[in-house]
């Protein structure tokens, strides 16, 4: 198992350890998931994202030729974003892996989860012909931490960044937030101040209940290869309709034209002091021949009698 850089800083708050993908993730910062899940929605909460994969592209044809592998449009006006969602998807329009595209000043960085990484990276080498690209793995080399809540905001404008650090908006629980990517060596000591500023640590059972009742969907959890991209329903943030071709383009176009999928992710609340277990099976009746879903994700609401 892995272990964080942010590792003793989440130890000084008396943080509750667990593991998650091959890492040790904090999965209660020192206090009560509901204390951590208020901080989510109305403070500014630091969240640890080092578990999340890292390639990055150079070369001068990087974001012409990645345009062709990813499902949303890269080509945005201005000189240059700075970070869009997307998904990779095989011939036949399933999910290899979702996706953030971050744009730095000499490189394309894509942020993925750390059990896709080796499986994306050998995909697109095997796409690169002719092409002026470089992929390089450098899940070793940065960290990411999310600052999230409607206080984040208010959080970063006292922060002054270092010269290594990228910034870009990211809404990972429906409160609002923003991503920092930084070398390793570096990211505790930011971490810290943002904590001196204001923001409160908190752990992987209060995000995760964040981001399940913001209907935020998560890879390997809520959908994976065995998913159609529009399966998943949140096309406004990963899909461009209106862009060239790129791999799975064709099937996905098809979908779309027809109207609808023959099944989609959904949420819902429903009473009960505990929440069903993951992978249970959803039926219109007590028959179980009659089914029509399985449980993804369940979280017991710190905000409400309800599970979702």
């Amino acid at each position: 198992m892995k272990i964080s850089p942010l590792h003793n800083l989440f130890a000084d708050f008396g943080s509750t350890f667990g593991e998650r993908d091959g890492w040790e993730v904090a999965l209660l910062a020192g206090r009560s998931q509901e204390d951590e899940y208020r901080t989510i929605r109305t403070g500014a909460a630091l969240l640890d994202r080092t578990p999340l994969g890292k390639l990055r592209l150079t070369g001068s044809d990087r974001l012409t030729w990645l345009q062709g592998m990813v499902s949303n449009d890269l080509n945005r006006p201005g000189p240059e974003f700075t970070s869009i969602d997307c998904f990779i998807l095989d011939a036949t329009g399933h999910v290899i892996s979702d996706c953030q595209v971050t744009c730095y000043p000499d490189s394309l960085i894509l942020l993925l989860p750390i059990s896709q990484v080796d499986v994306i990276y050998e995909r697109l080498q095997g796409f690169l012909i002719l092409e002026d690209v470089e992929i390089t793995e450098q899940s070793e080399y940065l960290s990411a931490i999310n600052l999230q809540g409607p206080r984040a905001s208010e959080v970063l404008s006292k922060y002054s960044p270092g010269a290594n650090e990228v910034h870009f908006s990211h809404n990972r629980t429906g409160s609002g937030g923003v991503d920092i990517i930084a070398p390793k060596s570096e990211i505790e000591a930011i971490a810290r101040k943002l904590v001196d500023l204001g923001a409160q640590p908190a752990g992987e059972r209060a995000f995760q209940a964040a981001r399940i009742e913001s209907g935020i969907p998560q890879f390997g959890t809520d959908f994976g290869p065995s998913t159609l991209a529009p399966e998943i329903g949140i096309e406004s943030t990963h899909i461009s309709y209106t862009k060239g071709c790129y791999v799975g383009q064709e099937i996905v176009a098809r979908i779309q034209s027809r109207g609808h999928t023959n099944r989609f992710l959904t949420g819902f609340l429903i009473d009960g002091d505990r929440p069903p277990e993951l992978s249970a099976k959803l039926t219109l009746t007590d028959d179980p021949s009659n089914e029509i879903g399985w449980i993804t994700s369940a979280k017991m609401m710190a905000c409400s009698k309800g599970t979702i």
